[in-house]
């Protein structure tokens, strides 16, 4: 079992253009994969940056999305709106 990431923040949400993820732990090299309701994966990204992951998400449709973010041994789900 992957533990959570207590620290880690996704914003704006709800989301237009972009979302940012923050955590105190290195994203860099993390995975953010998002999936739509039905657990399909939509948008898959690898975190370049220590501290923050942009995403762009202007292409995907209006709706909830879950975020999870695997990150060596931690495994977090967040819940995300587009607008």
């Amino acid at each position: 079992f992957a533990i959570e990431d207590k620290s880690l923040l996704n914003y704006p949400n709800p989301a237009d253009q972009q979302i940012s993820i923050k955590s105190d732990n290195n994203l860099k090299g993390a995975i953010v994969i998002i999936s739509d309701i039905t657990g399909k994966t939509v948008l898959k990204q690898v975190g370049e940056k220590d501290t923050q992951i942009d995403i762009q998400v202007a292409s995907l449709q209006k709706g909830i999305y879950f975020l999870e973010v695997q990150n060596g041994k931690t495994s977090t789900r967040k819940r995300m709106t587009k607008k």
